[in-house]
């Protein structure tokens, strides 16, 4: 009876996550769709700065968040991981750019449900003309 119980389990799991994938997000968060992971390794980044020397004005989307748990004990390689997330809920807002990234250790903050390292960053999701 007990392994009737975790196969259930474990087809209610696989199935959730099938559904989920559908919609480009996996159901612990990441963003896991790869047309939209490809299309969001090219989304610019911009600082304030820099927009603010163009003659761009951009249309902001809202505030996009992602946190990314990791053993790595180097912090750009999980910077550049939890950056790629950020990028793809970008593009799942419909954004063209990203602006004011900023990042946090992820086990001090309320997004995150880290029990080790990781990071979550911050942005805004822009349509930049």
């Amino acid at each position: 009876m007990k392994g009737l119980k975790l196969a259930s389990v474990a087809a209610s799991v696989v199935l959730g996550a099938a559904a989920s994938a559908t919609a480009g997000i996996a159901d612990w968060g990441l963003v896991n769709d790869p047309a939209v992971l490809a299309k969001a390794q090219s989304l610019p980044v911009y600082t304030k700065a820099a927009l603010a020397d163009t003659a761009r004005d951009p249309k902001v989307l809202g505030q996009v968040w992602a946190t990314v748990c990791t053993f790595q004990n180097d912090p750009a390689v999980a910077q550049a991981a939890t950056l790629d997330q950020l990028k793809a809920r970008a593009v799942l807002k419909g954004a063209n750019g990203l602006v004011d990234v900023t990042y946090q250790v992820a086990n001090n903050n309320a997004h995150s449900s880290c029990y080790h390292r990781g990071y979550t960053a911050t942005g805004y999701a822009v349509v930049v003309n």
